[in-house]
């Protein structure tokens, strides 16, 4: 690929966009992305100045105004849109120009400038909240949290899909919870509630997470760039095999940081209504940050569970890092990266 011939990568300083931007650019292709502003976390910070010109491109623009980004598609072939608001205690209205509105303006602007295909990161969580036994797969219909995050990323992946029927080429990808080398929300959000003694688990701590590391998301992404039989086609990709469940993963971190704590083990209600509280007390700026949100109750607080089978049988995919080894990668980068 000619380096006028572009890869666009929104959320490109994030990061799932900065993991995915490295590959992009250690397989030969010539990126650029959109960013928010040039003030960069230190993730990022040394990239630009390593990175050849014509290898990397650096855009400035918000993605929920079109006309901010319409010159980034220029000599564009493909796009990411990676690029998501997650924090579960903002405004709806930040969800919905975020998530839905971005989304938009990113599928009427493919269509525009005749981009080959979009790739479109959504989530594992439109499916809803399961029932019983029930396994989610590609075939399942979306189903509402009541959550901002959930809801929004449900409207923006119908969104993406109404755009095929208008000729846009695309692929989405349905993530669960993200993990690995360049995580700084997730993990460290858990290492530091243990790191406070106490622990609050609302499921008997014994219900399966259903993670999947970067390489193994970076791999499928990759896969949709240069496999044709991904066109139109959508994907869950997570480690469906593994029984690691939330208290496991805070029984590694603890030993892998030598952190002493205890589970304190809460009725899914009385966690619900601490975490409803917390977040009004938040949002009436009563306190500095909600204890912890609804959001985070529904995800921790039902067993998922998912199937792979398509992207096993499609793209060739499979996960390649097994959790725990998953978890000592992260540590370490999370001890060298840590300011």
């Amino acid at each position: 690929m000619n380096s006028k011939n572009w890869i666009l990568v929104t959320g490109g300083t994030g990061f799932i966009g900065f993991g995915l931007t490295k590959r992009l650019i250690a397989l030969g292709y010539s990126v650029r992305i959109i960013t928010r502003g040039l003030n960069y976390d230190e993730a990022f910070k040394n990239f630009p100045s390593e990175t050849s010109n014509s290898r990397l491109d650096i855009f400035v623009g918000e993605i929920h105004k079109s006309s901010s980004i319409k010159r980034a598609f220029d000599n564009v072939s493909y796009v990411f849109h990676v690029a998501a608001l997650v924090n579960s205690v903002s405004p709806y209205r930040k969800f919905e120009e975020a998530n839905v509105t971005a989304t938009k303006n990113i599928c009427e602007l493919c269509l525009e400038f005749k981009v080959n295909k979009l790739v479109y990161i959504s989530t594992c969580d439109v499916f809803g909240l399961p029932w019983g036994n029930q396994v989610f797969d590609e075939s399942s219909p979306y189903k509402t949290w009541s959550e901002p995050y959930a809801d929004t990323k449900i409207k923006a992946t119908l969104l993406v899909k109404d755009f095929q029927k208008q000729g846009l080429k695309s692929t989405i990808f349905y993530p669960g919870w993200v993990y690995g080398p360049g995580d700084k929300v997730f993990m460290p959000s858990i290492l530091k509630q243990l790191q406070s003694g106490l622990m609050p688990i609302w499921d008997g701590g014994k219900n399966k997470l259903c993670l999947v590391h970067i390489s193994d998301l970076i791999d499928a992404i990759i896969m949709a760039l240069q496999n044709g039989k991904s066109t139109n086609e959508d994907f869950l990709i997570l480690d469906d095999s593994s029984q690691t469940n939330l208290e496991d993963i805070c029984n590694t971190l603890g030993s892998l940081f030598d952190v002493k704590f205890k589970f304190i083990h809460l009725p899914y209600w009385i966690a619900y209504i601490i975490s409803w509280i917390s977040q009004k007390l938040f949002q009436m700026k009563f306190i500095e940050k909600p204890i912890m949100s609804t959001t985070d109750v529904k995800s921790f607080g039902y067993n998922f569970k998912y199937s792979t089978k398509k992207a096993k049988s499609f793209l060739d995919w499979s996960v390649t890092k097994e959790i725990k080894s998953g978890l000592i990668e992260w540590k370490s980068w999370y001890e060298s990266n840590r300011h």
